[in-house]
């Protein structure tokens, strides 16, 4: 038997915090083909179960199209039988809606069984207690499958809801544990051998869910998993160090180096850091038009430093400047280099602008 086991898409986020509305708008469409492909994934690999983990939206009340979408993708498949736990940021979403033949929902803090020819399933949703998860009987003979949402733990100190007691699956026959709640994939061995993986998201979401992003394509009868990549956008953050550089070509080359095998549909998040010499200053709008139109979205941070030669002591208005801002105790050291930067650019006559957007 195969399962695709999948978790945390979030589907309806908002995702505006960091992307333009136009921007965000298109990637909450693309949250939402990822999920299609992922549940053509499974048809393709020739699944027969698909897990999801928690976390299928990002939110308790989802648009209607979103759950329109949703619920039509998984009808379109009635080949394949869906198996569903509550997260902790979607309890209640598909609550009071006539639901697809084959997609069974565990809510948060239930749990339920399920048996699939050899294979038993101990499903519960997110905060589900400690008693509860010590109840699954996991018996010798059978293939095992425990299905939950939140982080595993070692310890009983921390009491927050999310925790789940390792010890408590460790000691049982346990021959899979699907995970959601982290969402970078994760792989680690149970006491007694049984795989235990965290899915990760199906598709980055914010330059916090860099790097591939996929499912898990479980089989049964060898108890190997694989990793199936399936977002349609890789985010990446790149940091580039331009100490010693001294003209904005020299800066350029070195950028154009850092994310030359990236490819174009891709989003970057890139950061400027180093030092440079006071008399180049810092001209990161420039970079931004060098790789303009370069990527799908990219977000350019200046961190570069300036190497100041100005002292305390100059008599001028840059060393009074100078004086004033490195003195200045409500400034982080990060805000003293922007307001340096364009403080000493704007005395050249330069107008500098921000592109940390």
């Amino acid at each position: 038997m195969k399962i695709l086991h999948m978790a945390d898409c979030h589907l309806d986020s908002v995702m505006e915090q960091h992307l333009p509305a136009r921007i965000a708008k298109a990637r909450r469409r693309e949250l939402l083909l990822t999920f299609s492909n992922a549940i053509s994934a499974a048809a393709r690999e020739g699944a027969t179960l698909v897990l999801i983990a928690g976390d299928l939206f990002d939110i308790p009340t989802p648009s209607n199209g979103a759950v329109r979408y949703v619920l039509d993708c998984i009808s379109a498949h009635n080949d394949l039988t869906f198996l569903y736990i509550e997260g902790n940021h979607d309890a209640g979403a598909l609550a009071n809606l006539p639901l697809p033949a084959n997609l069974l929902r565990v809510p948060a803090g239930e749990s339920k069984v399920f048996s699939f020819g050899d294979v038993t399933v101990y499903a519960a949703g997110f905060g589900v207690t400690e008693e509860t998860i010590a109840s699954f009987a996991c018996h010798e003979t059978e293939k095992n499958i425990v299905l939950l949402h939140g982080t595993l733990t070692t310890s009983r100190a921390d009491t927050r809801e999310e925790m789940i007691l390792r010890t408590l699956l460790d000691a049982k026959k346990v021959d899979y544990l699907a995970l959601g709640h982290f969402h970078t994939h994760t792989a680690l061995r149970l006491s007694r051998g049984g795989l235990a993986c965290y899915a990760g998201t199906p598709e980055g979401r914010g330059f916090d869910e860099t790097g591939k992003c996929g499912v898990i394509l479980l089989d049964t009868d060898t108890m190997q998993a694989e990793f199936l990549t399936t977002a349609m956008r890789t985010l990446h953050n790149v940091e580039v160090d331009v100490t010693g550089a001294v003209t904005l070509p020299e800066i350029e080359k070195r950028v154009s180096a850092a994310v030359a095998t990236i490819p174009e549909c891709d989003m970057v998040r890139l950061h400027l850091v180093g030092e440079v010499e006071e008399h180049y200053l810092k001209q990161p709008e420039q970079i931004k038009l060098l790789l303009d139109g370069r990527f799908y979205f990219i977000k350019i941070k200046d961190g570069i430093r300036l190497k100041l030669h100005t002292t305390f002591s100059d008599v001028s208005l840059k060393g009074e400047f100078v004086r004033r801002v490195l003195s200045d105790s409500t400034l982080t050291e990060e805000d003293k280099q922007r307001v340096l930067s364009y403080g000493l650019r704007a005395l050249e006559g330069e107008m500098p602008e921000d592109v940390s957007y």
